[in-house]
């Protein structure tokens, strides 16, 4: 059982480290290109390119230095932080970890919610299924994975109207939500 939980828990971590490679290596290289401008409104964004000056373009955001720093620890920080207490569950068999990195995962698709909420969702569903498959699944990690598929049934409602309107990423978050929600309510057993 530990194997398949171990896998399961793989399975579901390599999406995500995949995901904070690729919007790191995004956000990471603007730190340290002195042609990137942070900060800047729209309206605001003039820059005069010299001939002989070091940039030959120049590339800007509205978020300031300290709003991407924080941006990449919480968020960035939050999934690799979920990854790690999901791995040490399924590793050492303390399905209470793998739980919380669950709900870790899951809080994290909050500020993800209108680009790749779907996949944090899914993998906190994928987490809560890896640690059903551990012998030692015990009374604190069937609460916990109870109110994790709690707040999932409660946000269906949410999403549901506006699965219509065309967004693709919306039928995606409904269908994570409601696999969160079964495995986290699935009878013990």
């Amino acid at each position: 059982m530990r194997s398949r939980a171990l896998a399961i828990t793989l399975a579901g971590s390599l999406p995500l480290l995949a995901l904070v490679t690729w919007s790191s290596a995004q956000a990471l290289p603007g730190f340290f290109d002195p042609c990137f401008l942070w900060g800047q409104q729209q309206a605001e964004m003039t820059a005069v390119l010299e001939a002989d000056g070091p940039c030959r373009a120049i590339r800007g955001t509205s978020q300031t230095k300290t709003q991407a720093v924080v941006n990449l620890v919480l968020v960035q920080g939050g999934i690799l932080a979920a990854v790690l207490l999901a791995l040490a569950g399924a590793v050492l068999t303390r399905p209470v970890l793998t739980v919380l990195g669950a709900g870790l995962i899951f809080l994290e698709s909050i500020p993800l919610i209108f680009s790749f909420a779907f996949l944090t969702v899914f993998a906190s569903g994928i987490f809560l299924l890896a640690a059903r498959q551990m012998v030692s699944f015990g009374a604190a990690s069937r609460i916990g994975a109870r109110v994790i598929g709690a707040l999932a049934l409660a946000a269906l409602p949410l999403y549901l109207p506006s699965m219509f309107s065309g967004a693709l990423f919306l039928v995606f978050l409904v269908a994570a939500l409601a696999f969160v929600a079964a495995v986290g309510w699935w009878p013990a057993a």
